[in-house]
Order: C-alpha cells, then structure tokens, then sequence
C-alpha cells in the first residue's frame, strides 16, 4: 500500500476545512494506513527538512531541504511500523488561516511511540506548519515543515 502512496494519484477523502485534512492524516498515520493518509496529500505535497528529527539521524538524512511528502512518510513508516507495536500521533490545532483555496494550519503533535518489547512508551511534543490548497472542494496538505530537533540546533 505504501508504494502506491508514493506512485500514483489517489481519490481524496473530503476534508472540509484544513483542521479536518490535518487531523485526518495523522489519525491515518496513526493507523498506520498510509494509503488513507495519501488520500489527504495534494499532487506534489512537499516535506521541507529543516534538520533531522532525531538525533543521530544526520548521516542518514536525505540530501537537500524537500522531499516529497508521500516519499517521506513511506519511508518513515516502513521503518517506523517495523519496530513499534504502537505509534500514536494527536495534533492540537493551534492556528488556522484561510485565503481563498490556500491555508496554514499550526499544530501540536504530541506523539506516543511504544517500540516492541518496551513496557513503557517514548512521549515526544513538536510543532508542524501545514500548507494546504482546496482542490475540488476538499483541503489537502501540499508542504510540511516542523521544528523536530530544534533544540539540537547550533
């Protein structure tokens, strides 16, 4: 399911208002569905990287400051999925704005990762800034950006 994410241009699952496309995709990244969470994307959606997420992780970080978004969460699920029983990730909307068919949306994730053969489960809280565009009547989320890792910076 997840190469299909990454190969081909799926129905959109309505999302009414950017809050809704935002809260919808991470409930899919949560069940880890990513088909249904490629449903939310616009054609072309953008991960920006300002840095890697976790530390450790620079090395392996992709080249450049974008990847397409339905790249990166294929390969951040495949890898993710693999080594936990649970992922769980809660947006709390912070802001929203709206100018005719483009939108920001700010949100907190607050994320619960319990990693196979762990009792006990690995909290982590990080901002994302959603860009969406309607498209067809329906929001989908066209870039991402957040400040994991921040407070590693230089």
């Amino acid at each position: 399911a997840g190469v299909l994410l990454a190969t081909c241009t799926l129905p959109a699952l309505a999302s009414d208002t950017p809050e809704a496309a935002v809260r919808d995709f991470n409930a899919a990244i949560s069940a880890r569905d990513l088909t249904a969470a490629g449903t939310h994307l616009a054609p072309g959606a953008v991960q920006f990287t300002l840095r890697p997420a976790h530390a450790g992780m620079a090395a392996s970080a992709p080249q450049g400051l974008s990847l397409a978004l339905a790249t990166h969460w294929k390969q951040v699920g495949s890898l993710l999925f693999s080594v936990t029983s649970r992922y769980q990730r809660t947006p709390t909307i912070t802001d929203a704005r709206i100018d005719g068919d483009l939108a920001t949306v700010w949100a907190r994730i607050d994320t619960e990762t319990l990693e196979r053969n762990a009792t006990q489960p690995r909290r982590e809280r990080f901002a994302e800034l959603y860009l969406l565009v309607r498209q067809e009547g329906d929001w989908r989320i066209a870039g991402v950006a957040d400040n994991r890792g921040a407070n590693r910076a230089a």
